[in-house]
């Protein structure tokens, strides 16, 4: 096993321990209801205070990150499976796969609290 694989096992199994202990922890078992992951992180990390909502606010961030490439390598697969399509700049797309994604989490029920 590499050392990749150790890392992916080890965040997978934290993240399987906290899902657990939120049903033992009153406050994660209300941030975790209905499977929402960043209401479970954000109660984890409440006792810090300001300094939580900070790193909350942080981990949110860098999931757009993580999306980026995603959203890079959607344009090329257009262009790809829709042939005419070659003429249009690629930066459209990622920002046609951005609108589409900003728009599904605006269309998403938010909880007021987090």
């Amino acid at each position: 096993m590499c050392l990749d694989d150790t890392i992916k096992v080890t965040l997978q199994s934290l993240g399987a321990a906290a899902a657990i202990a939120s049903t033992y922890v009153p406050s994660w078992g209300d941030g975790y209801q209905g499977g929402n992951i960043g209401g479970l992180l954000a109660a984890m990390l409440s006792p810090t205070g300001r300094f939580g909502k900070f790193l909350t606010v942080l981990l949110s961030l860098s999931v757009s990150g993580n999306i980026a490439a995603n959203f890079y390598s959607f344009c090329p697969n257009v262009q790809v499976f829709i042939p005419f399509l070659v003429v249009v700049p690629r930066y459209i797309f990622s920002i046609v796969a951005t609108a589409m994604s900003v728009l599904f989490v605006a269309s998403l029920p938010h909880d007021a609290d987090v």
